[in-house]
């Protein structure tokens, strides 16, 4: 289960990234589909980084 505060901030981030990265950004049919999209990885990339975090933690 993912904190509300971590999708707060994962959308942050991922509007941050969008802002630096615009002049790079391809067009898209469905803006909805695309930024959905853009935070799922957002967060999965999240959850990866603390489940490593963690287990770097036990050696």
């Amino acid at each position: 289960m993912v904190d509300e505060a971590v999708v707060e901030d994962c959308i942050q981030e991922l509007f941050l990234q969008l802002w630096q990265n615009r002049s790079n950004i391809n067009e898209t049919d469905s803006v909805k589909h695309y930024l959905l999209k853009a935070l799922r990885h957002h967060v999965f990339q999240h959850l990866r980084s603390q489940k490593r975090m963690a287990f770097d933690e036990l050696d």
